[in-house]
């Protein structure tokens, strides 16, 4: 086959020069791409009557082209080497299939969490959770100060949660610090938009939507703490999420759900015109599967988490 390409490649050049020797005097002109020049393209154009193609236009037939597309980073006139292309880290012909968070390492080695597993801030140690590709603290946020390092104010009575109008946080059980490991702090709205920040720099709140995303890709029990988690729950936790069942307070004070609900704030708030009221989004789960997306005032206290920034 080759042979008889070589033959019919003689026979071509041939025609084609006898062609462009004739060209002043031939009605039919060889510039067959009528770019003004009678060149090696033309020959290309002419020999796809022969059954081979030139896509790349770069003189060299495609069945023998190692290359023909001009995007690919390795793309040359003479390839020595079949297409390639830039990966996640603009490595040509590398393997590194995303790098989300843009830090120059690949997450399908270093993952989301850049192959961390744990991170110590404000005084309590998080494990870390690498989740469809976003990292996670794996336990609920225990800070009692925001990330400048500002105190939050700890609020151990009922009555004063509820005349409180500024940044609060308080514990699953009134003034039992026990539960504060196992369970975390709980927060009020103020809190949660605070400019000072409750996460650590370069991690957020989670909007509604990635508690959402988390969920519907996931499934409820797949986030929450299982039986043999510490505290245990009925939950497969089978993504080391590891929600747990902190419960909340409401506006007036008083504390629900502990042992059989989890609330985790999100950054959204949502504005109503009548009556005027701004809300703060959230995400309610309970041991059996149930999931609610709603938004409460600023005066409920609720669990907080934090999603590792992509950029």
């Amino acid at each position: 086959m080759n042979e008889m390409k070589k033959v019919i490649l003689t026979m071509a050049v041939v025609v084609f020069s006898t062609s462009c020797i004739a060209q002043s005097s031939s009605a039919t002109s060889p510039d067959l791409n009528q770019d003004g020049v009678v060149g090696m393209n033309d020959l290309l154009i002419l020999l796809t009557a022969f059954g081979d193609f030139d896509v790349d236009f770069d003189g060299v037939w495609d069945s023998v082209d190692l290359c023909v597309d001009t995007l690919a980073c390795n793309y040359d006139n003479n390839p020595t080497s079949a297409c390639e292309y830039l990966d996640a880290l603009a490595v040509c012909g590398g393997n590194c299939a995303s790098d989300i968070n843009g830090d120059g390492e690949c997450d399908e080695f270093y993952g989301s969490c850049e192959g961390e597993v744990s991170l110590f801030y404000n005084g309590y140690n998080y494990n870390l959770v690498s989740i469809d590709n976003r990292c996670w603290l794996a336990q609920n946020l225990r800070s009692s100060t925001f990330s400048n390092g500002d105190s939050i104010p700890f609020i151990s009575e009922s009555e004063d949660w509820v005349s409180l109008d500024s940044a609060g946080y308080t514990l699953p059980i009134l003034n039992n610090s026990e539960w504060i490991e196992s369970y975390g702090s709980l927060y009020n709205g103020f809190a949660v938009i605070d400019n000072r920040g409750l996460c650590p720099a370069g991690w957020s709140i989670p909007s509604i939507n990635e508690l959402s995303s988390l969920i519907a890709l996931e499934g409820a029990a797949a986030i929450r703490a299982s039986e043999f988690d510490s505290p245990a729950w009925n939950g497969t936790n089978s993504t080391g999420f590891s929600a747990v069942p902190a419960g909340w307070i409401d506006n007036s004070g008083v504390q629900y759900g502990l042992l059989g609900w989890s609330i985790i704030w999100a950054s959204d708030v949502t504005e109503y015109d009548w009556p005027p009221t701004i809300l703060l989004d959230n995400v309610w789960l309970d041991s059996s599967n149930y999931i609610s997306y709603d938004a409460q005032s600023f005066s409920y206290g609720m669990s907080v988490r934090c999603i590792k920034d992509t950029e």
